[in-house]
């Protein structure tokens, strides 16, 4: 695959992060006196805008207050990478320019990166984004690169669905399974092709 700038969702696809997520929407429904939804339940029901998932599970809450305590439930020194994680970014990185695109603080997505030895592979992050759009268009403004010699990689099919509608499939976007969704929700959402991992992701690309 001849591409030139590789975007990464954090959580669920480089990081391990999801069950540090879920302890961070549990927080949210006990500062309500409710119980925490199942984690399949949850996740399975979430897409943008997050704070409508929560309301149907019974939150109350504004979504700038959902937000603070999510947020401020997030040990991100926690954090870790799925064990393919690093070597993959160290591979790509050298035949073309890999970004971190995540929905959280993005300075929690550098804390991260840094943390975790990303930073010295990654051309850059962009976070707080809650619709991957707004941070993938930057990046590929920012480089002046069209939509088809980039790629994207996520384990959530909401943000699947949202770029592949958003870009009318000139954005190849590829799923992993290390995350939220199932491969079948991946692929239905408009995934192109779906991995058990990201060293699969990688010797396809390479391939």
């Amino acid at each position: 695959m001849k591409l030139k700038v590789a975007l990464f969702d954090l959580d669920g696809t480089l990081a391990d992060s999801i069950p540090l997520h879920f302890e961070a929407v549990r927080a949210v429904f006990s500062a309500q006196g409710l119980p925490a939804p199942d984690p399949i339940d949850f996740w399975r029901t979430l897409k943008p805008p997050f704070e409508e998932c929560y309301s149907a599970f019974g939150s109350t809450l504004s979504p700038d207050e959902i937000w603070k305590i999510y947020n401020s439930n997030i040990v991100r020194t926690r954090v870790k990478l799925f064990s393919d994680a690093l070597p993959v970014v160290q591979i790509l990185s050298k035949l073309m320019a890999v970004y971190v695109v995540s929905a959280g603080p993005v300075e929690d997505v550098r804390y991260v990166c840094e943390n975790t030895g990303l930073a010295k592979h990654v051309a850059g992050v962009e976070g707080g984004h809650e619709f991957k759009f707004n941070g993938v268009q930057k990046i590929l403004d920012d480089l002046s690169i069209p939509p088809h010699l980039a790629m994207y990689v996520s384990d959530f099919a909401p943000e699947v669905r949202e770029l592949k509608a958003s870009y009318e499939s000139r954005l190849p976007i590829f799923g992993v399974t290390t995350g939220i969704s199932r491969e079948e929700d991946l692929l239905s959402s408009g995934a192109e092709k779906c991995f058990g991992s990201l060293g699969e992701l990688c010797r396809f690309v390479l391939s």
